[in-house]
């Protein structure tokens, strides 16, 4: 039986693995633009899967020819024109070049009729409930899919409305339902249990884009006598746009390596450009200062004058910038955080901090804004130098694991876990997103941002031990942790490294 479950999976997911028909590149997601896709997390890598000397149309269709693909970005005025296949956009990058040659419009693909997008539960112990339907209470099961796969099945089902998937079951697990206007909770029994559930429904296109593809489709198939180019010289063109995009890589990780203050230098006036928080509830909290709580109101203005007006003001030194509202507050600083007590879209804030300026005065760089306290959430370091899990110091305390991030120029944030044995502490040279940990005894930490320039007073101090590394360096940080390290050890027990090798499983675990 455990044989013809395999068996039938995989035939299924071959059978869905054929391209969409009906499949349409043609929604404007972004329209001569410097944002676009970005592909990390995916097989295809950063920039996707790369075509070149294709018009825009073809462009489209490439993509709509490709299982896999969802979004394809178009680079009309480069030197071949461009084409870049993403199999989602979960996630932006802005270019590091913006010229004419790199500015693009981005696509996304749709499936005309139904299609399985509106999410119900996402991440949730919540799913339907298919009690008195004819496929039972758990819906038609089948084992194996990927999410793609999964949603395609119920596309392909006239009797399907809803899909539920377990990505983390061994095989995956979905479930189609011929409703889910009743729900039903799964027990909470720890391990991979957790599921999103999306509504499917009919979209159709009209007939009229159905018979402009055709005719599109007829136009290139005339057109290919016309495509003179050698394999030779398509093959010089693609490695030319290759090393071109290498470089645009290195320039992109140099500027995410760098901090704020080193461009700043740059300029002669202050900027305030800087993000702290975007879209969220947290804004800054005034009410030490002299523009109280909720610091000095400005509205009517869009989010450039409300920055243009924190330049002009000699004491402000952080915005909060509410959208929806065209709301502005100038902060002297953003030392203290709050929560936002009304929470709606209209209150969603976006946070600026500021930087340069003769009247402005530099900070020193502080690792104090708590973005996590006591949290199974830290910081994803997936595609940095120091990897998901940030450069790692053990024996350390709280306030050394700050003073390194503060003495380190590429970290921008510090995770401490001071539940470890031995306490632990990452280093993070972005917290762009996030990651959960599993929720063992010893895994909860505290994460805090990085702003400022410089180091620390405490950091210029000439101290002992572990804080005297963090005016060294990364290489300081490490050695002076492995001095500590040592003695701390010696002192606690003399079977440290049976000790030492159980925290390295725990840490594969759980970290």
């Amino acid at each position: 039986m455990a044989y013809l479950r395999v068996f039938s999976a995989l035939f299924i997911a071959a059978q869905v693995g054929t391209a969409l028909a009906g499949k349409v590149c043609e929604k404007s997601l972004y329209t001569d633009s410097y944002t676009t896709c970005d592909g990390s997390k995916t097989e295809w890598g950063a920039y996707g899967k790369i075509l070149t000397d294709l018009s825009l149309e073809k462009c489209q269709d490439a993509c709509a020819d490709d299982f896999k693909c969802n979004f394809a970005q178009y680079q009309a005025k480069r030197d071949p024109p461009t084409c870049h296949l993403y199999e989602d956009c979960d996630t932006e990058r802005i270019m590091a070049h913006q010229n004419d040659g790199t500015i693009s419009d981005v696509y996304s693909c749709e499936v005309e009729g139904k299609t399985c997008e509106e999410v119900l539960y996402s991440q949730a112990l919540t799913a339907c409930d298919g009690t008195g339907s004819e496929w039972g209470p758990f819906g038609l099961q089948i084992s194996g899919l990927s999410k793609k796969e999964c949603k395609q099945k119920c596309v392909e089902n006239v009797d399907c409305q809803a899909v539920q998937f377990q990505a983390d079951r061994q095989p995956t697990s979905c479930h189609l339902y011929t409703d889910c206007e009743v729900s039903r909770e799964i027990p909470n029994t720890g391990g991979n249990r957790l599921t999103d559930v999306w509504q499917c429904s009919d979209s159709s296109k009209s007939e009229e884009k159905h018979q402009k593809r055709v005719k599109k489709e007829q136009k290139e198939s005339g057109d290919e006598e016309e495509e003179k180019q050698t394999k030779q010289t398509k093959k010089e063109t693609q490695e030319r746009v290759e090393k071109e995009i290498e470089e645009e890589i290195k320039t992109e990780e140099k500027h995410s390596k760098k901090s704020d203050k080193h461009e700043k230098k740059e300029t002669d006036g202050k900027q305030c450009t800087d993000v702290v928080y975007s879209k969220s509830y947290t804004s800054c909290d005034g009410s030490s200062t002299e523009w109280g709580k909720f610091g000095k109101q400005l509205n009517g203005l869009d989010e450039a004058a409300c920055i243009l007006a924190c330049e002009d003001e000699k004491l402000c030194g952080a915005i909060a910038f509410q959208e929806k509202r065209q709301a502005c507050h100038l902060y002297e600083d953003c030392d203290t955080t709050r929560e936002i007590s009304t929470q709606s879209e209209s209150s969603l804030t976006d946070v600026f901090v500021c930087h340069g300026g003769e009247d402005v005065k530099e900070e020193a760089k502080e690792c104090t804004t708590v973005l996590f306290e006591e949290s199974y959430d830290a910081c994803d370091g997936t595609g940095s130098d120091w990897g998901q899990f940030g450069h790692q110091v053990y024996h350390v305390t709280e306030e050394e694991c700050q003073e390194a991030c503060v003495s380190e120029e590429l970290c921008v944030a510090v995770q401490y876990q001071a539940h470890r044995d031995p306490p632990t502490c990452h280093l993070y040279e972005n917290c762009d997103t996030k990651r959960t940990m599993r929720e063992t005894e010893g895994s909860k930490s505290n994460t805090y941002t990085c702003t400022g320039s410089g180091l620390s007073s405490a950091s210029k101090r000439d101290t002992s031990t572990g804080a005297s590394f963090a005016y060294l360096g990364l290489a300081g940080v490490v050695a002076a942790a492995c001095i500590v390290a040592a003695v701390s050890m010696y002192a606690r027990r003399s079977n440290g490294a049976v000790q030492q090798r159980r925290f390295q499983v725990l840490l594969e675990d759980d970290v």
